[in-house]
């Protein structure tokens, strides 16, 4: 039995000076990613769409004010506008993506306020857009909205974009 513990206590440290040699190859994968500009814009693109769904949850659960969430939403939009053009997408590649924003952002709000809460939105009067049945002023034109709801969200086929 001693012999065992002697044997397992002298094979860790053996594994731990030989594990850098044996994933010598995978590190060598790592590097070559660190300057590649397309994963620059991924990391860009994953921080707009996670701050969009800290914000809409937060604003969802009380912790932000309609101003505050919309100047959020506006800045992280911007930012994942300008990773869009960076990345040169074809405007269906774009169109996909902000369909993807959109569901995301759904899902928060499913999670936050109910099944029943994400379903109902709120049509501008001004410029046909659907809004957050939460929101009391359009993040699109600024038109001040009426709180009533309307059927069941489309993610871009109601936008105009």
């Amino acid at each position: 039995m001693l012999i065992l513990i002697a044997l397992i206590l002298a094979a860790i440290p053996a594994v731990a000076v030989l594990y850098p040699f044996v994933m010598r190859g995978r590190s060598h994968e790592w590097m070559e990613d660190e300057g590649d500009p397309m994963a620059e814009l991924e990391r860009r693109w994953d921080a707009a769409l996670a701050g969009l769904r800290n914000a809409e949850l937060e604003f969802s659960i009380g912790n932000l004010d309609n101003e505050d969430y919309l100047w959020l939403r506006k800045q992280y939009m911007r930012d994942a506008a300008m990773v869009m053009r960076a990345m040169e997408l074809e405007e269906d590649q774009e169109e996909e993506l902000l369909a993807q924003v959109e569901q995301q952002i759904q899902e928060v709000r499913t999670r936050a306020l109910g099944p029943a809460a994400s379903t109902a939105a709120t049509v501008c009067p001004a410029c046909s857009r659907e809004v957050s049945p939460t929101l009391s002023v359009c993040p699109n034109c600024r038109e001040q909205l009426a709180n009533e709801p309307s059927g069941p969200q489309t993610s871009m086929e109601t936008t105009g974009e």
